[in-house]
């Protein structure tokens, strides 16, 4: 009889923990569902920021809008040795500086010029759709 008993208490245990067990699991699945991330190209593109456009002089980061006089390169010469160096492409408007993201052969060929940029921005970064000069 005592034999009977453990017998039971042991199955209502184990019963007990699997009946937990898949209740955690359903409702991780339902949590995982519930925010989780589409993998639809379209809710993605819901969530990127709209195109802007930003006209400015296309410059480096290091030099911005004053290049050095004493090198002796005009303000696009300047600009494709900086970037050579380490320094990014940016698009200077006003007083706003967005350092620019895309092709850098299509920024060396605008380097120095003004020029209509059309891209995502986040932040201070501007990831280059389309660019035209001005």
């Amino acid at each position: 009889m005592r034999e009977e008993a453990w017998l039971h208490l042991l199955s209502y245990c184990v019963a007990l923990v699997l009946a937990g067990s898949l209740f955690i699991a359903a409702l991780v699945a339902s949590a995982s569902l519930a925010f989780g991330f589409s993998s639809d190209p379209a809710s993605e593109s819901q969530g990127s920021s709209p195109p802007v456009t930003v006209s400015g002089v296309i410059s480096d980061s290091h030099c911005g809008a004053k290049h050095a006089t004493e090198s002796g390169n005009v303000p696009a010469q300047c600009a494709r040795v900086c970037t050579r160096r380490g320094a990014n492409y940016v698009v200077l408007d006003g007083d706003t500086t967005y350092v620019l993201v895309g092709s850098q052969v299509t920024f060396d060929a605008f380097a120095g010029q003004r020029a209509q940029v059309t891209g995502t921005l986040e932040g201070n970064t501007l990831k280059v759709a389309s660019i035209r000069a001005q």
